[in-house]
């Protein structure tokens, strides 16, 4: 009896256009004849070839000349295709994660964290049925690209991406879109950690969309603090020495119905390992539904092998983030520290810590620029827009209140 594989097959012999439409690859096909003709099949289509059991042949002399034949005869019609697709990438599911669990089981002496993240990884994989990226005409891509326009043209002005609560950034950047890297830099106690944090306050609280933030730096209690701090408009003086009056007991009480509401995911760790990280992202994307990620800082992740440079270390953390927002299509928020010498002036990329390659896998960065007020005033910040890859490129005028660790439009403060 005929078996899924042989069936699809039929349907492509009664059907050849079904190669240009279906997701299987060769590796999907367990069977070893069933996996030559298929391959056989790809070749026909590489050459321009018309798609039939004789030219199949041709294209491999160790398939049994006999068995393309009986195979085209199989299928009454090529209408149900994707009904055996299905079953076909159902069992090609079945036998990879059989395989997934044999090597956990044989890890031995082996690291436990790079078995789980490698298996993290695959079982992701086959949980979204990604296939094998393969070379692209771009009018393969053309009318994907077009909708995609259009779908943007049908929101009127609305950014295309996540709102960072900051109109006139949302503006210049777009929102934070999925599959990119977006690096907010700054020196020391310049407010990077806060500007995040509202970010996601702003994403979680107000647009309702999950939110995940993976701290090397505060702990959960820190930051949920400072959330406090930020969404009740209290001091954190008052907080820390726990005076407060009947307005900031009732933002307490209001804050904490929110906070209740939220849809943020934390998880701290200091020193934590890329490979751990990458654990922690996968889980909230894939069982939290977070729709981005912000990690606080790219400079304090740990390399799995310390014996590189620290530069080289800070290097392949930052193509690993990359990689990882194409892997998970979603955008991933980032931290970082400059350079000593960026203090008191305007920052530029060059002054990124600790590693160059930060500024080539940004897909966005901006810095956190303090320019000098007198004592009293409340800072005129600027918010730098030093890279944008799909976008302009400027300044953007905010106010930081330090005492509610919080980032204000100027013409809303």
């Amino acid at each position: 009896m005929p078996n899924h594989e042989e069936t699809f097959l039929s349907c492509v012999f009664l059907d050849p256009t079904i190669m240009f439409k279906t997701r299987l690859s060769d590796y999907h096909f367990y069977k070893t004849d069933t996996c030559r003709l298929f391959k056989a099949m790809q070749s026909c289509v590489d050459l321009g070839v018309k798609i039939d059991y004789i030219s199949v042949g041709d294209r491999d002399p160790y398939l049994d000349r006999k068995y393309a034949p009986m195979i085209a005869d199989i299928a009454p019609s090529a209408a149900n295709w994707k009904f055996y697709e299905a079953y076909i990438v159902q069992d090609y599911q079945r036998r990879q994660l059989v395989k997934i669990g044999t090597r956990l089981q044989d890890i031995g002496k082996g690291d436990p964290v790079t078995f789980i993240g490698d298996a993290e990884r695959e079982l992701l994989e086959l949980s979204t049925n990604n296939k094998t990226q393969a070379v692209k005409k771009i009018s393969e891509v053309g009318a994907e690209t077009v909708a995609r326009i259009q779908e943007r043209e049908k929101l009127h002005g609305k950014i295309p991406g996540i709102s960072t609560g900051l109109n006139g950034l949302d503006l210049m950047t777009g929102g934070l879109q999925d599959d990119r890297l977006v690096v907010i830099g700054a020196r020391p106690s310049d407010g990077k950690s806060a500007l995040a944090l509202n970010m996601c306050c702003h994403i979680a609280m107000v647009e309702k969309i999950p939110c995940g933030l993976i701290s090397a730096e505060s702990s959960n209690v820190e930051i949920c603090t400072r959330v406090i701090c930020s969404e009740g408009h209290i001091a954190g003086g008052r907080l820390m020495t726990g005076v407060m009056g009947a307005v900031d007991l009732q933002n307490l009480l209001e804050v904490g119905a929110k906070i209740k509401e939220a849809m943020l995911y934390l998880y701290d760790t200091p020193n934590i390992k890329f490979s751990e990280l990458k654990s922690v992202a996968r889980q909230m994307v894939s069982m939290y539904g977070c729709k981005v990620i912000f990690i606080d800082y790219i400079q304090i992740v740990q390399w799995e092998n310390q014996s590189l440079p620290r530069h080289e270390q800070v290097a392949e953390i930052s193509k690993g983030l990359k990689q990882l927002a194409r892997e998970l299509k979603v955008p991933i928020v980032t931290l970082a520290q400059l350079r000593r010498d960026a203090e008191g002036r305007e920052p530029e990329m060059a002054d990124l810590g600790d590693s160059s390659q930060i500024e080539k896998d940004a897909d966005a960065l901006l810095f956190i620029y303090h320019p000098k007020v007198k004592e009293g005033e409340a800072e005129k910040s600027l918010l730098l827009v030093k890279k944008n890859r799909d976008g302009a490129k400027g300044a953007v005028r905010v106010v930081f209140r330090r005492e509610y660790v919080k980032f204000y439009e100027e013409e809303r403060e």
